[in-house]
């Protein structure tokens, strides 16, 4: 909480909002923040609320109220209030990765089930979660953190939308070594390319990567591993090297907006022609392996997993075919997208 008082002596305010006649002379930002005495009194006005609605999550009638992420705003509102923002950032990153996007783009979801604004306005969350994230980074408390032990293991995250970032995140505070591939020239998906400047600069998310780089996270842009062509086999073995070598995970940041995470094949999981058997869940990214003595099956596989909501990649490993051979033509043109056979929710790669 912020003041035991606080709701009934301070009126909710908020950034101020650049005139519109001035905001179309260009495409920045067009909130100013207020001063830091006054963000002070708006965090005082945090209740002590028995439950904290705010930090919960729950679901009424199928509906989502309060933070998804369970940040701990009761906590670091009490921090800006007692004028510890060093305090209150290290309760915020708790929970969040980053608070620099939420700040400025979350649908604050936490203040629609404010107590507060039951019979007022409820708190600036949003805004005082912004104030603390960019006071971190204006006061050099935001620095690379780097872990101090490696597991060895190696990650690949597919996708470096909001979620395939706070997974590379995660991944690389526990020690793993995390490679993020890209199809576009830049990171951030929906963040970088989704999200006009007025709303999140270009400059936040460029800033958020530099310091993951420093903090050993990997970023390869125009990766499109949708289009892998057996014309370019170089780079296709490249590609599946770089993927499969002690790469014990892949992670799909897209499609349908959901990561899982599966293990490496051969434990089991989602390895060879025989995991078709499984029934799998509607999302989520499968990894079928299929050598040449199983090259015959091709066409079972591809027939098999067409309907399903899955997004499948299919790796044709160790297929030593001459070109006249007829399982060499069927396989480009498989692989260049010739057949219909091919649906839209398979991916495949091919190494000789």
């Amino acid at each position: 909480m912020g003041k035991a008082t606080g709701f009934l002596e301070f009126r909710r305010k908020d950034d101020l909002v650049i005139p519109p006649e001035e905001r179309i002379r260009s495409f920045a930002e067009f909130r100013d923040p207020m001063n830091e005495e006054e963000r002070i009194r708006q965090a005082g006005r945090c209740m002590n609320c028995g439950v904290p609605f705010c930090q919960s999550a729950m679901k009424l009638s199928g509906m989502v109220v309060g933070c998804p992420l369970h940040n701990l705003i009761p906590e670091w509102n009490d921090q800006i209030w007692l004028k510890h923002p060093g305090h209150g950032f290290d309760r915020l990153q708790k929970t969040s990765s980053f608070p620099e996007f939420t700040g400025r783009v979350c649908p604050a979801l936490c203040e629609k089930a404010c107590t507060c604004g039951e019979h007022t306005d409820p708190v600036s969350v949003h805004e005082n979660e912004k104030y603390l994230v960019e006071w971190a980074f204006a006061h050099g408390y935001i620095r690379p953190r780097i872990p101090k032990i490696r597991s060895g293991k190696r990650v690949a995250v597919v996708g470096s939308g909001p979620s395939g970032l706070a997974a590379a995140d995660w991944l690389n505070r526990r020690g793993h070594s995390v490679c993020v591939y890209e199809r576009e020239d830049r990171i951030g998906g929906l963040l970088m390319y989704g999200i006009p400047n007025m709303k999140l600069d270009k400059e936040v998310i460029m800033r958020r990567q530099r310091l993951m780089e420093a903090e050993g996270v990997r970023f390869l842009p125009i990766r499109n591993l949708d289009a892998v062509r057996l014309s370019d086999l170089t780079g296709c073995q490249e590609q599946k090297a770089e993927m499969r070598r002690n790469v014990e995970a892949f992670l799909a940041g897209r499609p349908y907006n959901n990561m899982l995470l599966y293990g490496d094949a051969g434990t089991g999981k989602s390895t060879s022609v025989k995991a078709l058997n499984n029934e799998y869940g509607d999302q989520g990214l499968r990894m079928i392996e299929i050598n040449k003595h199983q090259f015959g099956l091709l066409n079972e596989v591809i027939a098999r997993v067409k309907h399903r909501a899955c997004r499948f990649v299919i790796f044709l490993d160790d297929l030593s075919f001459e070109e006249n051979e007829v399982e060499y033509k069927y396989l480009k043109a498989v692989i260049e997208g010739g057949l219909e056979s091919r649906p839209d929710n398979v991916m495949i790669c091919a190494t000789s």
